[in-house]
């Protein structure tokens, strides 16, 4: 009898939890995911920081389930479902793939979401993959490089202020680690661009729509890590279905 064919699509926690489980049954799993890595999103703002770089967040998927002999892992797109004759679609560049499958397992994860103004992706990048993360590192470095040539208060200022929208786990990392770049910057004793974080555009904002006490909760946080820098909190509050930005200064 042949052996019961499991497909995942995806390579996230949970295709990966799925796929270790499984692999103790009587059957033969392939992973099909865009990428061939598997991706520890909450450390992917110290990517985004320059704490680590994105090979230490995202090992490669054959690597971490190699001790699992029936796990096979394909790279390549997922096009389609037949649910009806039990296939997956997808492809590898421009060769077309099917795979049959008894059990379908999808866990492809969830994208950036900007509550129906998608345009604002452009300014602001999202934190779900290595992609946006070095974006963002990218523009955090580029900012304190333009910073070095400009003798002007008010453009080394709006320079070195950074917004962060959200005050999740990733937005109060990054907000931290922002904070610490921006300490060093102001104590540098020597060069050009020593000591131009201003100490006094620091500002933060929590979110009116939170109850006081995650408010504050929030905000004692901050002060624990708080540096004489520019960095600017903001903490996204949905109300009624809408985004709106608390404006209460801390």
């Amino acid at each position: 009898m042949a052996r019961r064919q499991v497909v995942i699509v995806g390579s996230g926690f949970g295709a990966l939890f799925a796929a270790r489980n499984l692999s103790r049954s009587d059957v033969d799993i392939t992973i099909i995911s865009k990428t061939n890595n598997h991706l520890f999103q909450p450390l992917l703002y110290q990517v985004a920081t320059s704490i680590l770089s994105e090979g230490e967040v995202a090992p490669c998927t054959r690597e971490v389930l190699r001790w699992h002999k029936n796990v096979t892992v394909l790279l390549g797109l997922v096009e389609g479902f037949d649910l009806a004759n039990k296939t997956v679609s997808w492809r590898y560049l421009n060769e077309e793939q099917v795979t049959s499958y008894d059990t379908l397992i999808v866990a492809a994860g969830a994208g950036q979401s900007y509550f129906g103004n998608d345009h604002f992706a452009e300014h602001a990048p999202g934190l779900k993959t290595v992609d946006d993360a070095l974006e963002i590192r990218a523009r955090i470095l580029q900012a304190f490089e333009a910073a070095e040539l400009t003798e002007d208060p008010e453009k080394i200022a709006r320079l070195l202020t950074f917004v962060v929208v959200g005050a999740g786990p990733t937005g109060v990392e990054l907000a931290e680690r922002c904070e610490w770049a921006l300490e060093i910057a102001h104590s540098r004793p020597h060069g050009r661009g020593a000591g131009r974080a201003d100490p006094g555009v620091g500002r933060r904002h929590d979110p009116s729509g939170f109850s006081s006490n995650r408010s504050q909760a929030v905000a004692n946080h901050l002060d624990g890590c708080r540096a004489p820098g520019a960095a600017t909190v903001w903490a996204e509050a949905r109300q009624e279905g809408s985004a709106e930005v608390g404006t209460n200064r801390c």
